[in-house]
């Protein structure tokens, strides 16, 4: 018996220093109206060892949503990537949809577009990233209703003066995104904070 009290107690002490402390982040919230005025603040604290990327506020607070994955690429310069949803079916955008990346000369996803699935109810989106000199998003775009047909034609013209939803994120010198500021048609939604 007290053997196996030894093993127990030996397994439950080496099991408290093999965990990593979680890091308790906190975040603040805070809605407008459209006058610019807050009219509700949430504070949040969260408990990860996740780096504060934009992948953290997908995952914790769904901002931003649609952008893709990875932002740079190094198998793709200058280029455009379509993919069929059902690469056996006729390359059709009325039967079939697709999910198109455009990249730059610097490996950098500029532009994400989903085609568009009538039967669905998934309407058509377009999405622009802007980097700043680091090569880190700054600004995620979305417009809705512009397939790649449109795209394909005027690519990089058709940018809107106003998107129909845009995030603004800002780093601090670790490349944490301390700052998320969502705007829908020009106007300042919503800002989540890093405190």
């Amino acid at each position: 018996m007290k053997t196996l009290l030894l093993i127990f107690t030996s397994f439950f002490a080496l099991s408290l220093f093999g965990q990593v402390e979680n890091k308790k982040t906190i975040f603040k919230t805070s809605y407008f109206n459209n006058d610019g005025q807050v009219t509700k603040s949430i504070v949040d604290t969260i408990s990860t060892n996740e780096s504060i990327s934009i992948d953290f506020y997908k995952k914790h607070f769904y901002v931003p949503y649609y952008f893709p994955q990875p932002f740079i690429n190094k198998l793709y310069k200058d280029t455009t990537i379509i993919i069929w949803q059902d690469i056996l079916k006729a390359k059709d955008y009325e039967t079939n949809w697709t999910y198109t990346t455009v990249y730059d000369k610097k490996f950098r996803a500029i532009k994400y577009t989903y085609s568009g699935c009538l039967i669905c109810g998934q309407f058509p989106f377009n999405v622009d990233i802007f980097y700043d000199n680091k090569s880190r998003p700054t600004r995620i775009r979305k417009n809705y209703g512009i397939g790649f047909k449109e795209v394909n034609k005027k690519l990089r013209k058709d940018i809107k003066k106003v998107a129909d939803n845009e995030d603004a994120l800002e780093y601090n010198e670790n490349d944490e995104i301390i700052k998320v500021k969502s705007f829908k048609r020009g106007k300042l939604e919503s800002q989540i904070d890093k405190i």
